[in-house]
């Protein structure tokens, strides 16, 4: 545990944590997408227009999600700071555009008629979660729906081996998470507070933009 990291030392880390481990092997080689996941996408789904953009904030190697996401009929673009994860991304889904960059810093010219962020806020310092929220309502189209999956205990920030690489966690309580969807101008319309794993934590949040 570091009780003390700033921003671009953690995003070198996971950065770094991602390009050397092997996610993939151990999370995304079968493809799966849980029925949790199945029920949370078909809701978040149900609210995007019919072959409308999707955004994808740490895609990883775009599967499960962006290959669901391209199958239903959605036009996909995904942004990841991994580059490996990047190139495998642009192999196993083409329909799909891929950026290899950090989003924190990365200026999108169009907006979208929806987000999705899964498995990847809690390895940005919680510091920045607020203008992360800030970020994707200002990328969202009117009446944009947002799909993020966040971690729900107080972690200034953890760091440990994972996948064969050091890894770096940061996040909130669910309340102060809730906290930020609604001070960043978004409407909670779904949470579920996802404990099923005795390993992980996660709390997911379906939402709209308001103006």
């Amino acid at each position: 545990m570091k009780k003390g990291m700033d921003p671009d030392e953690m995003r070198e880390l996971v950065r770094k944590g991602y390009d050397e481990g092997d996610y993939f092997e151990h999370y995304r080689k079968d493809l799966v997408i849980d029925d949790l996941e199945k029920w949370l996408l078909r809701e978040f789904l149900q609210r995007v227009p019919s072959g409308g953009t999707i955004l994808d904030l740490g895609s990883g190697p775009g599967v499960p999600f962006d290959r669901h996401l391209v199958d239903e009929g959605f036009s996909v673009t995904g942004i990841d700071i991994s580059e490996k994860h990047i190139k495998m991304a642009m192999n196993l889904v083409p329909e799909a555009r891929f950026i290899h960059g950090d989003f924190m810093q990365y200026a999108f010219d169009e907006k979208f008629d929806a987000i999705v962020s899964l498995y990847t806020i809690f390895h940005i310092p919680r510091s920045l979660h607020s203008a992360i929220f800030r970020k994707m309502h200002g990328w969202l189209k009117k009446d944009g729906v947002i799909l993020v999956s966040m971690g729900t205990s107080d972690t200034p920030v953890d760091v440990q081996e994972f996948v064969g690489a050091e890894m770096a966690w940061s996040s909130l309580s669910i309340d102060d998470n809730l906290r930020l969807i609604t001070v960043a101008g978004f409407e909670t319309m779904l949470t579920v507070d996802d404990n099923r794993n005795s390993d992980e934590h996660h709390l997911w949040i379906l939402a709209t933009r308001k103006e």
